[in-house]
């Protein structure tokens, strides 16, 4: 066998979901690779991909970092779409 076998992932959680796009973010696996490596459809990382960047988009569009109090659902949201974009930070740095 050439190739390793990967153990199939049971639950995308958000965390797995954000690394698989990060992953063809950065060129190291194109959308099509990632997909079939795991068992996806394209259109589903597409998705999830497109999912992230607006994420990405919408948490740079901060208004005088100011605080204005939030349900805990987009608290929560608010967070996560930090983490990506000290991840896409992270990730343009080191290019």
């Amino acid at each position: 066998m050439a190739a390793e076998a990967i153990e199939p992932i049971e639950r995308w959680t958000a965390k797995r979901r954000m690394a698989l796009v990060v992953s063809t973010l950065k060129g190291e696996a194109s959308v099509a690779e990632a997909a079939r490596t795991h068992g996806l459809t394209v259109a589903e990382v597409e998705d999830w991909r497109e999912k992230f960047l607006l994420g990405a988009e919408n948490a740079l569009r901060t208004q005088n970092n100011c605080l204005v109090i939030k349900p805990p659902r987009l608290l929560y949201s608010t967070g996560c779409l930090c983490l990506a974009y000290s991840l896409l930070f992270q990730m343009f740095k080191m290019t």
